[in-house]
């Protein structure tokens, strides 16, 4: 049971082709009713990296075509609204709606290796050993709250996808903004690279 929803989870996180490049889930021990601090596996090796110092000062760059909030509401909307909050953090905000999307550039720090560390064998929230375009990712889904996903792209860079709050109960996706913003982002930042 747990397997299933973890494979709904992962593929509802990501596009249909990333889903294909991500192993079957190992069963996870029996629950004890505790969790453990010990982390969930390792980090999995980064292939062929590829620099994030050019975007760091563009987040929102990444972001170029339009990202709509029609394709979850089934309704005529306008496009995302990004905004570049700081050195490596863009936000994008739909006009009339809660949902934001938050795209964090790392250039100075492993946050692919901090999230390993800190998932556990709770697999009903941490979702790890996927790759995207390529590139080791974990994600990470809490309760009705947040739906993240990280990256890594090369040693002590990478990515941060982050969706406050996540579609209501009932929605095909819940995390389809999160995952439409990280396809746009991936698709441009690998298009812009190889």
């Amino acid at each position: 049971m747990i397997r299933g929803r973890v494979a709904v989870v992962v593929c509802l996180l990501l596009s249909p082709v990333a889903c294909a490049e991500i192993p079957p889930a190992p069963l996870p021990p029996q629950s004890t009713g505790t969790s453990t601090s010990a982390p969930l596996t390792t980090v999995p090796p980064i292939d062929d990296p590829i620099s994030l110092e050019r975007w760091a000062g563009d987040p929102c760059g990444l972001l170029q075509s339009p990202i709509r909030f029609d394709t979850v509401s089934g309704s005529d909307s306008p496009a995302a609204e990004l905004s570049q909050v700081s050195r490596g953090l863009c936000v994008a905000t739909w006009p009339g709606e809660s949902y934001r999307v938050e795209v964090e550039i790392f250039t100075d720090r492993d946050i692919l290796g901090e999230e390993y560390a800190k998932a556990t064998t709770d697999l009903r929230s941490w979702i790890p050993d996927m790759r995207i375009h390529g590139f080791p990712a974990i994600g990470h889904v809490r309760t009705d709250v947040l739906c993240r996903l990280t990256i890594g792209v090369a040693d002590q860079q990478g990515l941060q996808f982050r969706q406050t709050p996540m579609q209501p109960p009932g929605s095909h996706d819940r995390c389809l903004l999160n995952r439409k913003v990280q396809e746009e982002a991936m698709y441009r930042l690998v298009k812009s690279t190889r």
